[in-house]
This record gives structure tokens, sequence and C-alpha cells, in this order.
């Protein structure tokens, strides 16, 4: 995978499938990505509709793009077009 990914790159979101990318993440994890990339909600939007501290919904946010970081990597998922 290209190390220089950037998660907001217009190009990147539309080449990916959104839904292959959360498959196995937790439910909690999917909630807060859809709700971040695919509504585009604010982190600060996410707390009050999940009643979830903000800093808790940036961690989670971070670990979940980890997780399908490594999934990429691991070739278990391909980025671009699918």
């Amino acid at each position: 995978m290209d190390s220089d990914f950037e998660w907001r790159n217009e190009e990147n979101i539309e080449n990916l499938d959104f839904y292959i990318l959360i498959d196995g993440l937790s439910y909690e994890e999917k909630l807060i990505l859809t709700l971040y990339y695919y509504s585009e909600y604010t982190t600060k939007e996410i707390s009050k509709i999940t009643k979830i501290n903000e800093n808790t919904i940036k961690s989670k946010l971070n670990r979940a793009k980890i997780k399908i970081k490594k999934k990429i990597e691991k070739g278990e998922i391909k980025y671009g077009k699918l």
C-alpha cells in the first residue's frame, strides 16, 4: 500500500467500496466510520449522537483506520478500483 494514502482524499474514497472496507470491524467501529466518512459528521457531532466522549470517538476512529490499513497492507483488501 502507498504510505501516502489520504483518508479524506476524494479520489481514494470514491475508488474504495466503503462496505468492503468496514467488513469485519465491530458494530461501533462501523457506525463511527460510517457517520464520519459516509455521512460526513464531525467527531463532536458523532459524540452527541452516540453519547460517547469525543476523545473516545477520535481514538476509535483512529484504531479502525489502522485496522483497515493493515488489511490493505496484507492484501486482504485491494485499494483502488474494485
